[in-house]
């Protein structure tokens, strides 16, 4: 085994120097290795769908394409009871395309409009890319259609978050 790492002097043989997986967080690993263990435990898996998807960003970066196919198969069991942007984020994320329309579906078919830290977390670049689903308030797709060609212009986010954060 230390001869297959390289890395550091020391790296891994303590507690105090352990291996660096750059900008991998504690929450993401804890919940690769609890979606690993659920292979070998019978029973439904009593992940929550940030476990879930934590542990596909994961699988995904490492190519652990098994244990990929096997979280979005649980997954996809209850995906529809989470947060529609949570979903948007996941999909996009993790590659999982089949998630992506019927989360946007979802958003724009949920009773109350956009939060603020939800317009911010789909942020205009996503506003916009969601208008291809052709799903977004008329509202919205008249600000796009209008925007037209033209030059980005920063000033008009704010005007655009509020049109999304209209009730759909």
């Amino acid at each position: 085994m230390d001869g297959c790492h390289i890395g550091s002097d020391g790296e891994g043989k303590s507690d105090e120097n352990p291996i660096g997986l750059g900008g991998i967080t504690e929450f993401e690993m804890t919940s690769f290795l609890d979606a690993l263990e659920t292979r070998f435990v019978s029973g439904d898996p009593k992940l929550e769908f940030g476990q879930w998807t934590a542990a596909l960003h994961l699988a995904t970066m490492w190519n652990f394409e098994d244990l990929r196919k096997d979280i979005i198969a649980h997954v996809n069991k209850t995906i529809s009871d989470a947060n529609p942007v949570d979903r948007v984020d996941a999909s996009l994320k993790c590659r999982v395309e089949e998630w992506l329309h019927p989360a946007y579906q979802a958003l724009c078919e949920r009773k109350t409009g956009l939060t603020n830290e939800e317009a911010e977390r789909l942020g205009l670049a996503r506003l916009l890319r969601s208008t291809e689903f052709d799903i977004l308030p008329n509202a919205v797709q008249q600000e796009v259609r209008r925007r037209g060609s033209t030059a980005y212009r920063p000033h008009d986010d704010e005007r655009m978050k509020r049109l999304a954060c209209m009730q759909f």
